[in-house]
């Protein structure tokens, strides 16, 4: 997202991000990192350990949420995000999408995009862009980023997929086709397997 990668990113029905600093990070990028998902995503929160919590809130502005990982590993929430959805920028919502997704985004708007040669076309779907309503490209891109992760979700959610392997299968971009082959080859006996 923009110069900064999110540690984790929630997609479900709303944008959410979590930057995570653990006790060895510091604090010195955070304002920048800060600043670029809150022009991206509708939530940001940075979490901490408890007992960095205090240092963490000098460092956040307004809206930024802060969450305190206890000891046991308990989550509590010290306080909440609010929107960021009119931080949002358009521009940066359409920097986040591939070619083809910002093309059906803009094919469901009904946004007509001129021919232009290929080298032009970007800066076609980004003026394109400029003039839908931003609550509408923020859902869309929600949606579009969303259903990047549909092979994953099948993978991780079929009873012969094993559970040591989720977090490969978390971490991987995998299609929907790639999903389908991969849990056929899981229900094939290893004997068939080998000999393939």
């Amino acid at each position: 997202m923009g110069e900064s990668i999110a540690d984790v990113t929630v997609l479900n029905g709303t944008s959410t991000v979590y930057e995570v600093k653990t006790d060895l990070d510091s604090f010195a990028r955070l304002p920048d990192q800060i600043a670029d998902y809150r022009s991206r995503a509708e939530f940001v929160y940075v979490v901490v350990s408890e007992r960095r919590l205090e240092t963490a809130l000098r460092h956040l502005v307004d809206g930024v949420g802060l969450i305190g990982l206890r000891q046991r590993g308990a989550l509590v929430i010290a306080r909440e995000a609010t929107s960021n959805l009119e931080l949002l920028e358009i521009d940066h919502l359409f920097q986040l999408l591939r070619q083809s997704e910002a093309l059906n985004i803009l094919a469901a708007e009904r946004r007509w995009v001129p021919k232009v040669q290929s080298g032009d076309l970007w800066h076609a779907m980004r003026d394109a862009f400029a003039t839908l309503d931003l609550s509408t490209v923020h859902a869309h891109t929600v949606r579009a980023l969303k259903s990047r992760s549909a092979g994953t979700s099948k993978i991780v959610s079929d009873p012969a997929f094993p559970r040591s392997a989720r977090a490969l299968a978390y971490g991987s971009e995998i299609s929907l086709a790639g999903a389908d082959r991969l849990l056929k080859r899981l229900a094939e006996p290893l004997a068939l397997l080998r000999g393939s």
